[in-house]
C-alpha cells in the first residue's frame, strides 16, 4: 500500500470510533413533539443519545496524511 500523497510505503492502519450527534432538524423535531405530547419527555433523551461507528484509516508515518479504507 502506497500514500496517495508521497507515495511513500510507511503506513499505519489504525481503527477508531466515529461519533455523530443529533442534527439540528432532529433535536427542533423532538423538541417540538415533547411540547405536544408530554409523554415523549421521557423518550426523547433515549432518541437523542449519539451514535458510533467503526472507521478504518490509513495514516502515513512519512508525510502524516490520512485517509479511510
Amino acid at each position: 500500500m502506497r500514500c496517495p500523497k508521497c507515495g511513500s510505503e510507511n503506513i499505519a492502519i489504525n481503527t477508531y470510533q466515529e461519533s455523530r450527534g443529533a442534527g439540528c432538524f432532529t433535536v427542533l423535531f423532538y423538541i417540538i413533539l415533547a411540547f405536544t405530547i408530554l409523554g415523549l419527555l421521557i423518550v426523547i433523551p433515549l432518541m437523542l443519545r449519539k451514535k458510533t461507528r467503526t472507521v478504518t484509516a490509513c495514516v502515513c508515518k512519512t508525510c502524516g496524511h490520512k485517509w479511510k479504507i
